[in-house]
């Protein structure tokens, strides 16, 4: 199933650069001559991807901070020291 999606996505993203190459203009340009309901000037598929990007930033600083975690604790002795300022000053 993951290789499925690997496939489609990639196929997908070669279309997205296809159709801005043709047509000149970026791909949110393209999103928002889509039919549908637009809010405050723009297309639902671009408030969409933005939605998705913003989620995609979220669930990236959250495996950074859990990865961040489990090395502190694998590694105690090698921790950061931010801006080398003891605690309690």
């Amino acid at each position: 199933m993951i290789l499925v999606s690997c496939l489609i996505k990639v196929a997908v993203q070669l279309e997205f650069g296809k159709n801005a190459i043709v047509s000149g203009r970026p791909l949110m340009h393209e999103f928002n001559l889509l039919q549908g309901g637009k809010v405050l000037h723009a297309n639902w598929a671009v408030w969409a991807t933005f939605v998705l990007t913003l989620f995609k930033i979220l669930q990236l600083g959250g495996m950074l901070g859990g990865a961040a975690i489990v090395l502190n604790l694998l590694f105690p002795a090698a921790s950061v020291v931010f801006l080398d300022c003891p605690v309690g000053d």
